[in-house]
């Protein structure tokens, strides 16, 4: 399926065309964070819901409107949503009957065929343009700027460029016999678009790779999987990856990315980690367990993190008999675990010696005070059937 291809593409450059299949097109795909199935945060579904009430039906509320006008109207909360860190490919199925298959980006896109399908019954002269493919673009190529262009094909394409190099993905109304594909979009816009996708999908996995703390020869781009949706990446690692997330949280590229919450998977173990305030937080394991390695003064210390065998909202925290051991020769020192790293927004000795975090904890207002840092941290994949043989970096 889609969702199983590899991430890199392996085409043969003598065998490419100019232009692409559009079966090829990245945007065509399905969503592999998506599909993981991985809740939302309380947070994260307040933003969505507070996003679908706005944009959804905003066609036929302002009907006395020009297309311009809310299409203007669209790309305005789009853009200030995807500013607080909207997630594009989450349902948005509340209050219809689409069921789980009406994402953020397909309920935009639905909008804008509202608004073609309006003009299609009340044509106006402002909106003559439609089918004008000029567009101009800012420093790196990737933002549209939006005092230039006011007809509405050009804003059509600029939400769509902005929510498609954001991760979007809008299989159901970029292929095929759509308004949309119709009247705006172009194979030499889409071939544009989909080059510069790949451009991503390609920093990504570099950032993704610089993240392995065991390299080998045999270690290999093609063995990843990754994405983005807007903030939020997920990055997908063989087996027996060994992980260092500052690596990746504070690699330059994914800076430019503005990537701020990765979904770190290594064999069936999933880890959710962001980015605070220059410091890593690990909010939650959402599948299977991991270990965290500190390497420090007194030595390795290792700790286990894996969701309350009780169920409910915490992630349990052990630690064996050696690394605790040398946390208490570190601790006797006056010395910190984990300066840069938080669980579930405490401290690493407050995690431990709490014995868990609450699943998706934020950031103290306080900052919690350390005296010093840990060398560095890796995480692992716990296989818990071969008795906790295999890490996962952080």
């Amino acid at each position: 399926t889609s969702s199983e291809r590899p991430v890199v593409s392996d085409r043969d450059s003598e065998d490419e065309d100019s232009s692409y299949s559009s079966s090829n097109y990245l945007f065509l795909e399905d969503s592999l964070l998506a599909k993981l199935g991985i809740p939302l945060t309380t947070s994260e579904e307040g933003l969505i819901d507070k996003f679908c009430e706005k944009i959804r039906g905003i066609t036929a509320q302002d009907k006395q409107e020009s297309e311009e006008s809310i299409l203007e109207s669209i790309e305005k909360i789009v853009n200030g949503y995807v500013e607080k860190g909207l997630r594009l490919n989450s349902s948005c199925s509340n209050d219809n009957d689409n069921g789980d298959k009406e994402t953020v980006t397909s309920l935009i896109f639905k909008e804008m065929e509202e608004v073609i399908a309006q003009l299609r019954v009340n044509p106006r002269s402002s909106t003559a343009m439609l089918n004008t493919h000029d567009y101009t673009d800012e420093s790196d190529g990737d933002e549209y700027r939006a005092d230039e262009y006011k007809t509405s094909g050009i804003i059509i394409k600029r939400i769509t460029s902005n929510l498609l190099l954001k991760g979007g993905m809008g299989k159901k109304f970029l292929y095929g016999d759509t308004e949309l594909t119709n009247k705006h979009y172009d194979c030499d816009y889409l071939n544009d678009l989909n080059e510069k996708c790949e451009e991503i999908e390609s920093k990504l996995i570099s950032i993704a790779y610089e993240g392995i703390v065991n390299k080998s020869k045999q270690t290999h781009e093609y063995d990843f999987k990754a994405e983005i949706d807007n903030v939020y990446f997920y990055v997908k690692y063989p087996q027996d990856s060994i992980i260092e997330p500052v690596k990746i949280l504070n690699n330059e590229k994914a800076k430019k990315l503005n990537l701020k919450v990765g979904i770190l998977q290594i064999g069936e173990s999933i880890v959710r980690v962001e980015n605070a305030d220059g410091k890593r937080n690990y909010k939650d394991i959402l599948k299977g367990s991991i270990e965290m390695s500190f390497t420090t003064e007194v030595g390795e210390i290792n700790i286990y993190l894996s969701p309350s065998k009780k169920g409910g909202n915490k992630i349990e925290v052990e630690i064996d008999e050696k690394s605790e051991a040398r946390l208490n020769k570190l601790k006797a020192e006056k010395k910190s675990l984990g300066e840069n790293c938080l669980l579930g927004g405490k401290s690493v000795l407050e995690a431990i010696e709490a014995k868990g975090f609450k699943k998706n904890g934020n950031v103290p207002t306080e900052p919690t005070e350390t005296i010093k840092d840990d060398l560095s941290t890796n995480l692992t994949q716990v296989r818990l059937q071969q008795n906790r043989e295999v890490a996962l970096g952080g």
